[in-house]
């Protein structure tokens, strides 16, 4: 038996358990809109899993124009080498597909005598720990990663124990944490 963490591409042939990924992008969008940005930027990784791509289309469900998406690899290095592309933009927020990115946007931003947020509003995506300990601290959106792997540990012991029960789906909710990264446009 096992069970599929966090990709939604296996719903008809096991168990699946993953967060509200759509949502995520859509509350992720919902804020800079509130804050009143216009143009935004989505960094996304080169090669998108069905996770990310939900995400953006949550994002783009609110933004549906003045959306700008870069691709970069999904680290630190990532978002510090799209920079330069970024500060070509109009945009004023920025929504990084996982808080790594937007570190390295941190970085890169840094590098170009830019502020956040007051030149750029930033939020990232996962609640890392590292969140809280850069400056300004990282509006975000949170996964509940203990929920997970705690429901996941359970499902699977279910599994074990009922072998020809039917396939269960579970999506965990997401909610937005505001720090500092965000102001308005």
């Amino acid at each position: 038996p096992f069970i599929i963490l966090d990709q939604k591409s296996f719903e008809d042939e096991s168990d699946t358990i993953g967060t509200d990924d759509f949502n995520g992008g859509k509350l992720a969008g919902e804020h800079l809109k509130e804050l009143g940005h216009k143009e935004v930027v989505v960094v996304v990784p080169s090669k998108m899993t069905v996770n990310i791509q939900n995400r953006l289309k949550g994002f783009q469900s609110i933004y549906s124009e003045n959306v700008t998406v870069l691709e970069t690899s999904l680290s630190k290095e990532g978002g510090k080498k799209i920079v330069p592309r970024l500060v070509e933009t109009k945009a004023t927020g920025i929504f990084a597909l996982n808080d790594e990115l937007a570190f390295g946007l941190y970085y890169g931003l840094k590098e170009l005598d830019k502020k956040i947020p007051e030149d750029y509003s930033i939020i990232g995506y996962d609640n890392v720990d590292m969140c809280e300990y850069v400056s300004p601290t990282l509006t975000t959106i949170a996964q509940p990663i203990y929920e997970l792997g705690q429901q996941t540990a359970e499902m699977l012991l279910k599994r074990i124990n009922e072998p020809t029960e039917e396939w269960h789906n579970k999506k965990l909710p997401v909610n937005i944490i505001k720090r500092f990264s965000t102001t308005h446009a």
